[in-house]
């Protein structure tokens, strides 16, 4: 939707507030995940469970022309 903005000021205001959403979405799993690794934490919900997987990452062109090579990526997935 931000795209549709014409407006500069506007288009920033809608940027900004995105960027602090996400941040604040971010310290908030940040800090919920804390508290669940915390010696004593009780809850009903099952623990989370980790694991760890490798991910093909295939070759990209960036904006700026470079080329980054395709790799291998590992990635935690919690459940």
């Amino acid at each position: 939707m931000f795209y549709r903005l014409k407006n500069p000021a506007e288009k920033k205001v809608a940027n900004d507030f995105y960027a602090q959403g996400v941040s604040d979405e971010m310290k908030n799993l940040y800090w919920s995940q804390r508290r669940m690794q915390e010696p004593g934490y009780d809850d009903q919900r099952p623990a989370l469970q980790r694991k760890y997987v490798t991910v093909w990452v295939p070759e990209q062109r960036q904006p700026d022309g470079t080329i980054t090579e395709g790799h291998y990526k590992v990635v935690e997935v919690i459940d």
